[in-house]
């Protein structure tokens, strides 16, 4: 996926762990470039993880701790409910308090130093940060990806995203619930639905159906009735979103707090078999910069009109 969780043991972040500072900084200087652009990781224990590398000790390297207070500050921390009876004390407990972890959700793989990554040598989940280029999982990783045209697919694809993520924009010109292609656009929304702390969802599209000579331009009272269903459905969760209706733009984008992705062909799924999509992860700097875009104080497009649906309405 464009986006994955891990789990880390906190011998990641002690100097003593490395040869020499300098190889630590390497090592944690990679590992906070992944993660940070497309990485999530858990907070072991409901933030027990967390409390234990920020305390005060001469034993974490300070890039470390620094990486800690980033993945905290961005909102990439995913705290998880403690999967083991005993709480852990040493390295080698944190490694399988991580095991027993996957066991109940599944991560992507656990990194670990390299003395208690040679402990779990049998456990092909863990592997060392000084050897990540061995595990199989680590090359999982990648910027862009074919997805099938179903929304089981893009269920699957998204699900880190739509489950964590602080802020949601769905930017595409053609988005119209009452449009076979996008009948099941709301599965998407209803994904997002948790307990606490429900996102911020946007909705953007043009103002326009139809192409050149048959284009219209439907009333905003007639946008809200194609978002009706939508609006029902999101209710009925406990989820508000935020469509715009703008003048005109073209490319489809999600954009969240933990990515941005372009989204090839969009969220329209087809009945056709094996009709792929492509996905490309953004960088930082274009994410940000799509977000300024479709913000409505921007004078790159003209906003003709907003309106909330769910339960914000």
């Amino acid at each position: 996926m464009l986006l994955a969780e891990y789990g880390i043991t906190p011998d990641v972040f002690a100097t003593a762990t490395y040869s020499s500072p300098e190889v630590c900084d390497l090592h944690l200087r990679d590992l906070k470039e992944v993660m940070l652009r497309e990485g999530l990781v858990r907070d072991f224990r409901a933030g027990e993880w967390a409390r234990h590398l920020l305390e005060p000790s001469d034993r974490w390297d300070k890039r470390g701790k620094e990486l800690v207070r980033k993945l905290m500050a961005q909102s990439r921390l995913i705290q998880a409910a403690p999967a083991r009876a005993v709480a852990p004390v040493t390295d080698s407990d944190w490694c399988l308090e991580g095991l027993c972890s996957h066991r109940i959700v599944p991560l992507q793989g656990i990194i670990a130093g390299s003395r208690v990554a040679a402990e779990f040598e049998a456990d092909q989940e863990v592997a060392s940060i000084e050897a990540l280029d061995r595990a199989d999982w680590w090359h999982e990783r990648r910027d862009s990806a074919r997805v099938d045209r179903k929304t089981a697919s893009y269920l699957t694809e998204l699900s880190l995203v739509l489950k964590h993520a602080n802020s949601l924009m769905f930017i595409d010109p053609h988005l119209d619930p009452e449009k076979y292609g996008y009948r099941e656009f709301v599965k998407l929304l209803l994904a997002c639905q948790r307990e606490e702390c429900p996102p911020l969802i946007e909705i953007h599209r043009v103002c326009y159906v139809g192409s050149k000579r048959e284009r219209t331009v439907p009333r905003m009272i007639e946008w809200e009735n194609k978002f009706a269903g939508v609006h029902g459905e999101l209710k009925g969760a406990n989820l508000s979103a935020k469509v715009f209706i703008w003048d005109d733009f073209h490319e489809r984008f999600l954009i969240s707090n933990l990515l941005g992705i372009h989204l090839g062909n969009g969220l329209e799924i087809t009945g056709r078999p094996n009709d792929y999509t492509t996905w490309s992860r953004l960088d930082r700097e274009t994410r940000d910069d799509l977000q300024r875009e479709f913000d409505p104080s921007s004078a790159r497009h003209h906003l003709c009109g907003s309106f909330w649906i769910g339960s914000h309405r």
